[in-house]
């Protein structure tokens, strides 16, 4: 009996350390194509300096947002924000 629960404990265990373990690469996977389609917008340049995931709430939270037009001779700031919250609203499908 005490065998089965041993496994069962180390089943558990491991399926957590997958599960904690996926969840602190995802913030930077995500980071990194948030911060790669910003720079792929033609005419435009942009970045994101960090996220917060949510996967309860089921969103996420970008802060410091710039994208830059640089079509003209300058680069215009064509948005600057400090902080955007995202959630999800109704069901996926």
């Amino acid at each position: 009996m005490s065998f089965l629960s041993k496994k069962r404990n180390k089943i558990l265990l491991s399926i957590l350390v997958v599960i904690i373990t996926c969840r602190l690469i995802l913030h930077y996977v995500l980071l990194s194509y948030i911060n790669k389609a910003l720079i792929e917008i033609e005419d435009y340049d942009g970045e994101v300096k960090d996220l917060d995931l949510s996967i309860i709430r089921g969103g996420f939270t970008l802060y410091d947002l710039k994208i830059i037009k640089e079509k003209s001779n300058i680069p215009v700031p064509f948005l600057t924000l400090k902080k955007l919250i995202y959630q999800f609203i109704g069901e996926l499908y």
